[in-house]
């Protein structure tokens, strides 16, 4: 694919994500002011727990995305038949396991909650609002292999354009359902909001593509293609688990540890440093199932990769420099005063730089189609899990530095395993040839 078609595909990536960014300012105004301390606290665990998706899917949406990349094959400018078939039988499996999941989801996250909320002494309504929750987390997942295929046949642009009206009007949806103070309603209500107008524009958007692979769906060959994504996912799977606790733990843990307020305040700065992470993250992001099905055809990614990898390193460094510059200056604002202190918010800053710059190179290794992370992202996630434990249980004010003194370390063990992966592959691509 030439650079004109991978710029289209990071300038529509950025607006799926982005066009959360244009209402934001509203929407975390409208959280900030609607929602009291205690009441972030559970919003931002709500979310925690939504992400309860990526424990149970284990990392199959990763594997099917590559797979589906590596055999969508054109033939004369057409899809090939060949390819065509192959893929539809990824398709039938994708459905068949994420409606698995999507059950098993919701019974998980009901009696996690039960566990985790019920001790609560806070008064605070919360059932209700998270079995709202638990419904659009079932919707969302239930509707993944759409997305999955769309991304694999090389269809990102639709994907991307709706995704991106979806998630505007999620933020809409949520700052008016605040308004009308539905208070922790908002949040399940939003999600669902959200992913119902995205599948609308996907389904009248149309695409004769994925109209005629639904034709051939073939729900006979879910063993085999199972146990051929196997020897991915068995590593993928460990990699996504250990992810969820990696990336969940601030949250989950300031909540049980720390005051309400300084929970809430922290639960609040990780969503707005997630979000700014996503956002120029998705630049690079948009990128991946181009570069998985140009390597599968033996075409170097390795320039382009580093060319966005530095844009996407420059958007976040000066998004977290402004965020700081904030803290420090215009602390009586409504969703400043809601963040943490400036030296605390600079050490978050640099945490969620090394992280994305650590998690773009360690997703571009996975586009050529293996899982060399296994026990790194273990180790990685007792590390970090841990580290934060102590600085909680101790109060100790240097946590955040410590945690990205140990994601700078595996950054560097990572360019390390890239280049061995290119070695191999080259030489394997050589072989072929001869």
């Amino acid at each position: 694919m030439n650079d004109k078609h991978h710029n289209k595909l990071a300038v529509y990536s950025f607006l799926a994500k982005s066009s959360k960014l244009i209402i934001a300012p509203l929407s975390l105004t409208f959280i900030s002011q609607y929602l009291n301390e205690i009441e972030l606290g559970f919003y931002y665990t709500f979310l925690s727990f939504a992400s309860m998706q990526m424990l149970l899917e284990a990392g199959m949406a990763h594997s099917l995305r590559q797979y589906i990349s590596h055999a969508y094959k054109l033939e004369s400018g057409e899809w090939s038949k060949e390819s065509k078939i192959k893929i539809s039988k990824y398709y039938s499996f994708s459905i068949i396991w994420f409606l698995i999941i999507s059950i098993l989801l919701a019974a998980l996250m009901y009696f996690v909650s039960l566990k985790y909320y019920g001790g609560s002494e806070q008064n605070v309504e919360w059932k209700y609002p998270f079995y709202l929750l638990i419904l659009s987390v079932f919707l969302s997942t239930i509707l993944m292999p759409l997305m999955i295929l769309l991304e694999g046949i090389q269809r990102q642009v639709v994907l991307y354009k709706c995704q991106a009206v979806g998630s505007f009007f999620s933020g809409l949806i949520l700052c008016i359902l605040l308004l009308y103070d539905f208070k922790l309603y908002s949040l399940g209500g939003s999600m669902l909001g959200g992913t119902i107008i995205t599948i609308f524009l996907i389904i009248i958007t149309g695409n004769s593509d994925t109209n005629k692979l639904i034709e051939i769906l073939s729900f006979h060959e879910y063993k085999s293609i199972f146990f051929e994504l196997f020897e991915l996912l068995s590593k993928v799977s460990v990699v996504w688990v250990v992810g969820y606790f990696f990336w969940n733990s601030v949250t989950l843990i300031s909540f049980k540890l720390l005051d309400s307020e300084m929970a809430g305040r922290i639960g609040f700065t990780f969503a707005i440093s997630k979000a700014i992470m996503n956002i120029c993250y998705s630049l690079l992001q948009g990128q991946y199932t181009n570069f998985s099905n140009n390597i599968s055809n033996n075409l170097d990614v390795d320039n382009k990769f580093r060319r966005y990898q530095l844009i996407v390193s420059i958007f976040v460094f000066l998004s977290f420099l402004l965020l700081v510059i904030a803290t420090m200056f215009f602390e009586r604002f409504v969703i400043i005063n809601r963040l943490v202190d400036a030296l605390t918010m600079t050490q978050i800053g640099i945490y969620f730089f090394v992280l994305t710059m650590l998690t773009g190179l360690n997703d571009f290794v996975r586009c050529y189609k293996v899982e060399p992370f296994m026990f790194a992202s273990i180790l990685r996630a007792i590390l970090i899990v841990s580290v934060f434990y102590i600085g909680c249980k101790y109060n100790y004010e240097y946590t955040f530095f410590i945690m990205s003194l140990v994601l700078a370390s595996f950054y560097l063990w990572s360019e390390k395993v890239l280049k061995k992966i290119k070695k191999q592959f080259n030489c394997n691509v050589r072989v072929n040839n001869d």
